[in-house]
Formats: C-alpha cells, structure tokens, sequence
C-alpha cells in the first residue's frame, strides 16, 4: 500500500545502473526485523540501501568458485588423513576439512545445530563439526551414515585421533590438545543380514517358499517363518533380550553370530527422544531403564521403558521394587516392559515393537 511521505523523509526506489526501475526484494518486515543488516549511503546526490550479506559474523559472503588453498582435496584432504595414519595410507578423494568448516559457516551452523551426512566416506563432516565446537566451544552435534568397509578402517578411527589431538604427522600426535567428546554407533540390519537370519517352522518347505512368485514368497515368510525366524525376532528375543543373537555376514567372511542390541533399536522403532538410560540391578539380574520423550505435532508423551531377563522371575516382588525405586512418584503417558509382568498400565514392549517392525 503506498503512503505519502512525511516531512523529513524520502522515498527511494530501486534503480538499476542502467536507469531501469526495478521492484524491492525485501519487505519493510524483513528492514524492520533486522535493521543491522541495512545499511542507506548518499551517493552522488542518491540515497542507496546495501544489505550486507555473511559467510558468518565476521567473514564474507563466499563466490560461486572455492580456490582458496584451505579448500584443495588433494593438497589438504589427502594431506590431512596421511598425517592421521602416515604414509602408507590411501583413500580416494577425501574433501578438506576447511571446505566443509566453511560450507557449514555459510549455512549457518551455529553452536547448537545437528549436522548430517549421509556419505560420510572417511568423516571428513565429523572432523568439521569437531573443529568447529573447539573454536567456539560450541556443541555441534553430527550424524555420519557410511556403508564402506573403511568405517571401521578409517571413518571411526579418524574420530578417535582427532579427539585425542588437534595435530598430527605421519600417524604421530604431536600435541595432547584434544577435547572431551563422545559418539554412538551403530551398525544396521542389512538386507542380507535379514535373509542369512530366515528360519522356517517346517525345514522342507524353505527351498519351496524362494520357488514362488512374490506374493507367494511373502506369504510363506509371514507364516511359515513365524516365531521361527530370529530375522523376525523369536520369542526368546524377549525373554532374554541382552543374549539375543544374528548371524552377521562382515565382508566376505562367513556369517557369524553377533549379539543385538534390541534396547536401542527399540529406541528407534518408537521414535524415543531418550533422556536417562542407566543400568540396575534387582533379583540377581540387571535392568536396563530408560525414560524419554515421544514428540509429534499433537503431543510431547512422557515415556518409560524396562528391559529384563524374564526367566525365574518373581514378578510381585519386582512390581513392588520398580514402583517404589524407579517409578517412585512420576507419572508417564506409557510405558513399555518386556514379557510378562504384574505394573498397571504397562504395555508388552514385544507387542510395539512387532508392529513398529512392519509398518
């Protein structure tokens, strides 16, 4: 809507060097909510308005063409992982640590941002956020998604050196100036992990099912496999869930049995934004405990959820024990406990997780 202009002020239009007029880009919102990115100078006998623009609050806003030395792959990136692990270390293409500390500047990624990279080759991303929190002491978080043989060769081991020390040479440390840091990981299910790990009820009609057309074959492995198949979880999943066990092919190694860690992945199936987790102990047995939340666009619901070896379990006595030294007085929208036991209002987690397992 226009306004006539009052005494004292100007009005100015956007006009191209060339004399043609051009329209604003920015609303009198955007000048109003950040008056310190616009700046208005007399120039000859015009009044101009400049917006600054950042790489961040102290650089530059980047060209469309990176050079600077800081940026090269070959003489930082390749650089930088043979000082990691010396010489005789190889591996193609590793990006600059410098290149990505600055994409993720130009992004802004401030102190409190989550960083992902799902191909994360030799962790170039986690070497970044890790440089970045120790300028700022900022508290970056990442996550890095590789499926390469080199995650445990280089990807992981690269963390751990960088922890421990801000400089190397030839695979040596040359400082102890590392920082305190901690990560989690995980290796997922493979979709030929899930058909190593096929069991059928009746032996005899396992080279049968993989003869049928798709819907056959489903079928069987809906049926046929049922309570049968550690890939589908059998019941003894839930029964002593801290032995549970796949056979994990690694590489060209033959399968082998590895156990699995079904207190986290239940974690993932109901999406637990996970608060506490510790370890107790009760009728000669431990308990892992977690608490939690479970975030939608509805609701924030407050979560509890109990593992336990359920074999020769007095479950009186353990309802009695949880309510007085882990429920105590809180109160929780659900809560989660596997196999059977005698705590109102818990739900069998083996049930959840079945479902969330196939949806």
């Amino acid at each position: 809507m226009n306004e006539e202009p009052k005494d004292g002020e100007s009005v100015i239009w956007p006009i191209h060097p060339d004399a043609t007029e051009k329209v604003w880009r920015y609303s009198l919102e955007n000048i109003i909510e950040e008056p310190d990115r616009f700046k208005a100078e007399l120039v000859n006998d015009r009044i101009e308005l400049y917006r600054k623009k950042y790489l961040n609050t102290q650089g530059l806003l980047p060209r469309t063409w990176w050079d600077k030395a800081a940026y090269s792959a070959r003489d930082r990136g390749t650089r930088q992982l043979v000082n990691l692990f010396g010489e005789s270390y190889v591996f193609d293409f590793p990006k600059a640590v410098g290149a990505v500390m600055d994409s993720l500047r130009v992004l802004k990624c401030n102190s409190n941002e989550f960083v992902l990279d799902i191909f994360s080759g030799s962790g170039t991303t986690g070497h970044a956020v890790l440089n970045l929190n120790k300028d700022d002491n900022g508290n970056r978080k990442y996550m890095l998604v590789e499926m390469g043989p080199y995650f445990n060769t280089v990807l992981k081991p690269r963390l751990l050196k960088v922890t421990f020390s801000d400089k190397w040479k030839d695979g040596v440390p040359q400082n102890k100036d590392g920082q305190s840091h901690a990560f989690k990981y995980h290796f997922i299910e493979s979709y030929e992990d899930a058909l190593n790990n096929i069991a059928f009820k009746n032996k005899d009609e396992a080279q049968g099912a993989l003869e049928f057309d798709d819907y056959m074959l489903h079928y069987m492995l809906d049926f046929e496999t049922e309570g049968a198949s550690p890939a589908l979880l059998k019941e003894e999943a839930f029964e002593m869930p801290f032995d549970y066990q796949l056979k994990i092919q690694r590489g060209h190694e033959s399968p082998a049995k590895e156990n699995v860690d079904l207190v986290e992945t239940f974690h993932y199936l109901i999406g637990l934004w996970v608060k506490t987790l510790r370890m107790v102990e009760h009728q000669d047995r431990n308990y892992i405990v977690s608490t939690g939340e479970i975030r939608s666009e509805d609701a924030i619901e407050d979560v509890l959820v109990i593992w336990r070896s359920t074999e020769g379990l007095d479950l009186d006595k353990e309802a009695e024990w949880l309510q007085k030294d882990i429920i105590k007085d809180q109160t929780f929208d659900r809560m989660y406990i596997n196999g059977n036991s005698k705590i109102k209002d818990a739900e069998p987690t083996e049930i959840t997780f079945r479902e969330k397992m196939f949806e």
